[in-house]
């Protein structure tokens, strides 16, 4: 994502669509463990490649499903920060990454 200035697909991208698209993509994993969504998606678009911006939601997503346990709840939050940045929270209850290896 930090070479967004080196994509030359960009597009406006409706982020909040891309965001419901992946949870439901990834729903037999998350109806399998029971999780939960809170979800707070307004509808913010992004100027940047449509394709490589839905492969991080799944990826986000699914490392939250794959994190968490049973009946757990991922909380999504989408929200403008001003003209040209949109912010994306993906949260879990999951067991989290060692800090070394962050």
């Amino acid at each position: 994502m930090q070479n967004q200035n080196k994509i030359v697909n960009k597009k406006q991208v409706d982020v909040a669509e891309q965001l419901r698209k992946a949870v439901a993509l990834l729903g037999p994993k998350w109806k399998d463990k029971e999780i939960t969504f809170n979800v707070s998606l307004d509808e913010k678009y992004f100027y940047g490649d449509e394709e490589l911006l839905f492969q991080v939601w799944v990826n986000l997503i699914d490392n939250a499903i794959k994190y968490s346990g049973d009946n757990c709840k991922i909380d999504i939050f989408v929200k403008r920060l001003n003209d040209k940045s949109v912010a994306v929270s993906i949260s879990d209850n999951g067991i989290g990454i060692e800090e070394k290896k962050l």
